[in-house]
Formats: structure tokens, sequence, C-alpha cells
């Protein structure tokens, strides 16, 4: 498997993974079991395409940065790429939630930061040419 970009816990025993393979890993603590999924495997890709966001394709190459936010009811994953809008997707119900894009021309993602407040649900994406995008 690929390096993980971002991890978190999901309560006391389970982690999830997200990997520079465009692969997200459930991981239970005691038992070792796992179960993997590719966000931008051909059979997953149609998932993504909602009717709000109808152009949007997930990449294939490689993404640079990912963050997770947990919620009382959902879990989603940012994923930045280097040349492409960041991509935020919801984990359980697999699917793209949004997208945040910076008019400039950016040059790639440096870093992702969900807020953790639940009532301020935001993210922040630092690009690589210095602009930040809320």
């Amino acid at each position: 498997m690929s390096p993980p970009l971002a991890m978190i816990f999901l309560g006391v025993e389970e982690i999830v993974l997200a990997h520079q393979s465009s692969v997200l890993t459930k991981w239970k603590l005691q038992t070792q079991e796992f179960d993997t999924i590719c966000w931008n495997h051909p059979d997953n890709r149609s998932d993504y395409r909602p009717n709000s966001f109808p152009h949007t394709i997930i990449p294939t190459q490689a993404p640079s940065q990912a963050a997770f936010l947990v919620t009382s009811d959902e879990v989603f994953v940012a994923v930045g790429y280097r040349s492409h809008p960041v991509l935020i997707l919801s984990i359980f119900e697999f699917r793209l939630v949004s997208i945040c894009a910076t008019k400039f021309d950016s040059k790639g993602v440096n870093d992702l930061i969900f807020n953790p407040d639940p009532e301020f649900r935001t993210l922040m994406a630092a690009f690589e040419d210095g602009s930040l995008c809320l």
C-alpha cells in the first residue's frame, strides 16, 4: 500500500486512513481486519458524479494532501491534488460532497485542515502559490 496522507480514529476501535494511491482503509484495531476502497477506481467513479457537479471527474493522478472531519453522523475526507480542485468526499455514503477551488492558477495543495467546531464546518486549503481558500 502507498503512504498514508491522513488518518483519524473512529472511536477507540477503528481508524481510517487516506492513502496516496487514492485508497481509503478502515482498520479494526482489535481484530486487525480492514476494508479498502479506491475513490478513483473506474467502477466507483460514476458514484462521484452527482447532478450538482455534472462535469466533475475524480483525477487519476495521486493526491498530495488529505484531511478528515468526523461529525455526529458522517465522516468526510478532503483530498488535494497538484492541478485539480480539492474534493470533499463522504466516506460512508461514498459520494462527492463539495469542491474547493481557487480562481488562481494553483500549482498544488500544501495543506488541508477542517475546523473541528461542529457549528462551523469549514475547510481551509493552503496552496503552494501562497493563497488560502476557505
